[in-house]
């Protein structure tokens, strides 16, 4: 089963500043709320087809994946192809708004097992989590950490 959620918010700050947090995986504990821990990063920074292991939190499981660096387009693009249960994708397009920067990211996870049994939840939780994360994400951006 696949859950798909989407989250939009607009950063007053240049796509280069915003890419820049976006590809800053070593700091993902600090916005990405369930990223409990990164380590074994391949290259830094980050570019296409750099790899890492994450370990989340999720539900109140803890799950480690590896990472990859999918696509890397300064200022526009940026995907992680996440391998584990759960696994999948995901993405963030940036576009220039005004004096400040438009984030579409959307998360598009296969849920297995137990979790797959559970999608509604899942794609609630999941909404509020990508939700939060695009909300820290602007915090720091906009220094208001």
């Amino acid at each position: 089963m696949s859950v798909k959620v989407a989250a939009t918010v607009t950063i007053k700050g240049s796509p280069a500043a915003v890419f820049a947090q976006l590809t800053d995986v070593a700091h993902y504990t600090e916005w990405v709320g369930v990223i409990k821990g990164v380590r074994d990063i391949s290259d830094t920074p980050v570019r296409l087809g750099s790899t890492y292991t994450s370990v989340a939190q999720f539900m109140g499981k803890k799950m480690e994946s590896k990472v990859k660096i999918t696509a890397y387009e300064p200022g526009k693009r940026y995907a992680e192809n996440v391998s584990g249960k759960p696994g999948g994708l995901m993405a963030f397009e940036l576009t220039p708004d005004g004096d400040g920067t438009r984030v579409n990211a959307t998360a598009d996870m296969s849920m297995g097992g137990l979790l797959g049994l559970l999608s509604p939840l899942m794609k609630m939780q999941m909404r509020k989590q990508v939700a939060g994360d695009m909300a820290r994400l602007k915090a720091r951006v906009e220094g208001k950490k």
